[in-house]
């Protein structure tokens, strides 16, 4: 399999844990959203690999992860926070607390609520989730490169810069009988509820292949 470890940052200890680059090499992901509750969530499986050296695997996400599996087992989402790199202002990453072999193969899977991401909120193009009557839903992604955690990371679990991956449309709520939220799609198939499993990963293509949109915003070392 390709990998991209040869741009890859070196390991860090960070908090006491020894936080290692990964390479991912698909996302599954889809973003739904219920009009009947002006609400939303999010569902996305990284399938990833540990590089040369073993240890903790880094990722971002800038939602509120509510439920984890790791390689198909539940895992707690208090292992899988935010910790501080000494970039500065919102460059944090998540450190996911499991030491892996290196050079093994992984699938993290992730639930989360949407709302504003926990990122920069640097620019006059804000990334939002607004509801009116009807039930009708402004969405914007509000990528940049004003500020960290404005990206893919915003919306979707993401890697560094150096990384390139797939990432394929996903059909929320049917890999886990045990996760909330597929009870809840089948209640609400038909009405009004909307995904943008299929649409999501075209925009985010047009957007993050556009011209002049670099992913600044990471840590020193970590950009």
């Amino acid at each position: 399999m390709a990998t991209n470890f040869d741009l890859a940052p070196p390991a860090q200890t960070v908090d006491g844990l020894l936080a290692v680059p990964i390479d991912i090499q698909n996302i599954t992901a889809s973003l739904v959203f219920d009009g009947a509750t002006s609400s939303g969530h999010g569902d996305a499986t990284l399938d990833f690999v540990l590089g040369p050296q073993g240890g903790n695997a880094i990722f971002d996400l800038r939602q509120t992860i509510s439920q984890a599996w790791l390689d198909g087992v539940p895992f707690p989402v208090t292992k899988l926070d935010h910790h501080d790199f000494g970039g500065g202002v919102d460059a944090h990453l998540r450190i996911l607390e499991s030491v892996l072999a290196a050079n093994s193969s992984h699938s993290l899977r992730v639930v989360y609520s949407l709302g504003p991401p926990q990122a920069s909120t640097a620019g006059s193009y804000q990334p939002a989730m607004t509801w009116s009557a009807g039930p009708r839903l402004a969405f914007n992604f509000g990528f940049t490169d004003l500020g960290a955690g404005r990206y893919l990371e915003a919306w979707i679990p993401a890697n560094l810069i150096f990384d390139q991956f797939q990432m394929t449309p996903g059909r929320p709520g049917h890999q886990h009988a045990d996760c909330p939220y597929a009870n809840q799609q089948r209640r609400h198939h038909g009405t009004r509820r909307k995904s943008l499993g299929d649409r999501v990963p075209r925009a985010l293509h047009r957007a993050l292949n556009a011209p002049g949109t670099p992913r600044n915003g990471y840590p020193s070392g970590y950009d």
